[in-house]
């Protein structure tokens, strides 16, 4: 009888494993759209439309930056800006693994100038700038789309304090937008009830259950 229930137990759950994983793969897509553009650094930034391929979903694709010569100024790449994130460890050529959404958008600059790139603490772009070697980076109060930094990027129970960049850059450098935890923290609710007390970003905090009275 023990053998029978056993059996049994073992089929439901081959069953349950085999359905998810089939239900799993009727979600993803055959085929994904994979979008390359190109940006120019500048003394505005401008985007050039590239190219629009079809990939199969998690294959391997190769992008290459073909284009270094525009309006008779001759560029160099710098950075890959892979969905929104920099990834400064890509070079050129670069292989990219193809999700459900993949959007490229190679970073190009004047040769024998310096790529600054500044970005969100989650690797979101937010502006660039040209600058020669040794020079001196510019105060970022707007990003590419003309938004002001301090109310567009913000953190909840965090206070935004800017990007820390030197005096000078000699290197193409990428920076991070920078915040600190607020003194007037936030909520901590546990089955619709708020605890009282102050919570602030990242601390930690002990809970005990209490059995009805």
């Amino acid at each position: 009888m023990k053998r029978i229930k056993l059996f049994v137990v073992l089929v439901a759950l081959f069953s349950f494993f085999s359905l998810g994983f089939k239900t799993l793969n009727a979600e993803l897509p055959e085929t994904v759209e994979v979008k390359v553009e190109y940006i120019l650094i500048g003394e505005e930034y401008s985007i050039q439309a590239g190219t629009t391929m079809s990939k199969q979903y998690g294959s391997l694709v190769e992008v290459n930056v073909s284009i270094l010569e525009i309006d008779g100024n001759n560029y160099e790449f710098a950075y890959w800006i892979v969905n929104g994130a920099i990834r400064k460890s890509l070079g050129n050529p670069a292989k990219i693994r193809v999700q459900t959404k993949t959007h490229l958008i190679a970073v190009l600059k004047p040769m024998d100038s310096v790529a600054v790139v500044y970005v969100d603490t989650n690797g979101q772009l937010i502006n660039y700038e040209k600058l020669s070697h040794g020079g001196e980076p510019a105060e970022q109060t707007k990003d590419v789309y003309g938004n002001n930094i301090s109310d567009t990027y913000t953190k909840p129970g965090a206070t935004q304090v800017g990007f820390d960049v030197p005096q000078t850059v000699s290197e193409d450098s990428v920076f991070a937008l920078q915040y600190t935890t607020s003194e007037e923290g936030g909520k901590l609710i546990v089955d619709n009830e708020e605890i009282k007390g102050s919570t602030i970003l990242n601390e930690v905090e002990s809970l005990s259950d209490k059995a009805p009275e």
